[in-house]
């Protein structure tokens, strides 16, 4: 459900200083007491860069040689359950019928450009109104824009929508093989995100689903594009902006959250990161301390730990003028010593190597 949805926002998602020639390195070690956590900036989608010998001679072999693998793109099978309880009951303090004004024409928009498009009008859509705001954020946009619209852009343009991303490749070579370590796990349930989006003032909830709107009308003017013969390839375009984020969590500098406008490409189709406060808090920081949390939690119990994650939670973040901690600045609070990793070289040995004896142990 994920990866159509990710097309839309990883593109902004990685914005912030200039881009140096060299590409700099994708991964951290995080070393705490015994425990060892290697962090890994993805696009969440699939591009040249991330699938290149850094790929081959770090990240995979991180990925073996871990207990558990933090998927940030990865749901546990009880999803479908979870959205039936945790999504069919709106916040206790939602606004019913007292949509925000950005909100409707958007709603109407997306109904035309549906109807446009030729594609099946969902009954959601056809009634609005009568929708809770939490179903439209966490089920059915989502649903609408991998399932309808995602569809439709792979049978008009198959190269026009990239595949999965790190994570989700790791994952799938891990099932293909039948291996059974490391142990995967996503970053949070729906049920925890239902939580944290209800607890949010109605403002920024309501900018959440402004950005969800903006992001299946993207999708609707992409398909458009593409039937009239048009080419996106957002691969490229994403590693550009990868290459951004990792050179500013490499030099310790800020990066500027970039308003719509200024997001380049991503920016013509109406895919860059929405400048709202809802949009930073909850789609940004929110998640950005929950990572922070659940390495730490996770460290009690595993002593090797994988974590693929969204670029742009590692670097400190630049947004109204004020400085947010990014993921790494956080843990090394935390007493977290924490080094790039240009080769294999840069990880412990005890990271890649397992004792004998810590069969009978943690990890």
């Amino acid at each position: 459900m994920r990866k159509i949805v990710f097309l839309a926002i990883s593109l902004a998602l990685l914005a912030g200083s200039a881009i140096a020639q060299a590409t700099p390195p994708r991964a951290w070690i995080a070393t705490r007491g015994d425990g060892m956590v290697v962090i890994v900036g993805e696009t969440h989608i699939r591009t040249a860069m991330e699938f290149d010998e850094y790929f081959d001679s770090v990240v995979r072999p991180s990925f073996d040689a871990a207990d558990l693998a933090l998927l940030e793109s990865h749901f546990d099978p009880a999803t479908t359950l979870e959205i039936a309880n945790s999504f069919a009951v709106p916040c206790g303090n939602e606004p019913m019928g007292r949509l925000d004004g950005r909100i409707a024409p958007r709603l109407q928009a997306l109904f035309q450009a549906t109807k446009r498009a030729n594609l099946p009008i969902p009954v959601w859509m056809d009634h609005w109104e009568a929708v809770p705001e939490i179903s439209l954020k966490g089920l059915e946009l989502p649903n609408f824009i991998s399932r309808t619209v995602g569809q439709a852009l792979l049978a008009a343009a198959p190269h026009s929508v990239a595949g999965s991303g790190v994570g989700e490749e790791l994952k799938v070579r891990l099932q293909a093989r039948g291996a059974t370590r490391p142990r995967i796990s996503g970053l949070d349930k729906l049920a925890d995100l239902r939580t944290n989006f209800c607890s949010a003032a109605a403002e920024q909830r309501q900018d959440v689903l402004v950005a969800f709107l903006d992001a299946a009308l993207a999708h609707l003017q992409l398909l458009e594009a593409v039937r009239r013969g048009e080419s996106f390839l957002p691969q490229d375009g994403a590693a550009i902006l990868l290459k951004r984020s990792l050179n500013c969590a490499l030099s310790g500098t800020p990066c500027e959250v970039p308003k719509k406008s200024e997001q380049g490409h991503a920016g013509r189709y109406g895919m860059g990161l929405d400048d709202s406060l809802g949009t930073f808090n909850i789609s940004i920081q929110d998640r950005t301390r929950l990572w922070q949390s659940r390495i730490a939690s996770e460290l009690s119990t595993h002593r090797r730990v994988f974590v693929s994650v969204g670029a742009l939670h590692l670097p400190d973040l630049r947004y109204r003028e004020q400085v947010h901690p990014g993921l790494l600045s956080r843990l090394r609070q935390e007493g977290f010593d924490i080094r790039p990793v240009r080769s294999t070289a840069d990880l412990p040995t005890a990271y890649l190597k397992r004792a004998w004896w810590e069969r009978f142990g943690r990890g």
